[in-house]
């Protein structure tokens, strides 16, 4: 359960991070848009297209550190979890559950693969 609260807060917190980077886009832009439509001089516009490709460049950067680290503090909470889960497990002597699914293997590989399930010595492969 604690997996499941650490996934969606990550999910809450990715869609902050876009939201934040929208918004600052949005204010950004509808700006120089104002000050591209009130300037006439080449000179200006040169300055803001340069404006403008730096504000880029920056926001895509942040933007993406600001994900990474999101997501990889999403996946340290959710090991944590796991962490947790199979500790106690292990405490309480319960299987944990990649024992339970190893222990399934080979139930499932004889139904599955008929060809390649466990033939005992001496016994025939097909009845």
């Amino acid at each position: 359960m604690e997996g499941t609260t650490a996934l969606c807060r990550g999910s809450e917190a990715l869609r902050k991070i876009q939201q934040d980077a929208a918004h600052e886009a949005s204010v950004f832009h509808e700006e120089r848009a104002q000050k591209i439509f009130a300037s006439s001089q080449p000179a200006e516009l040169a300055a803001l297209q340069s404006v403008v490709r730096r504000f880029t460049l920056q926001g895509v950067g942040r933007y993406w550190l600001q994900i990474a680290a999101c997501t990889m503090q999403t996946q340290v909470e959710m090991i944590r979890s796991a962490t947790h889960v199979l500790a106690r497990e292990k405490d309480l002597g319960m299987k944990s559950p990649m024992e339970i699914f190893q222990s399934a293997l080979p139930p499932l590989a004889n139904g599955f693969f008929p060809m390649t399930a466990h033939v005992a010595e001496g016994q025939p492969l097909h009845s």
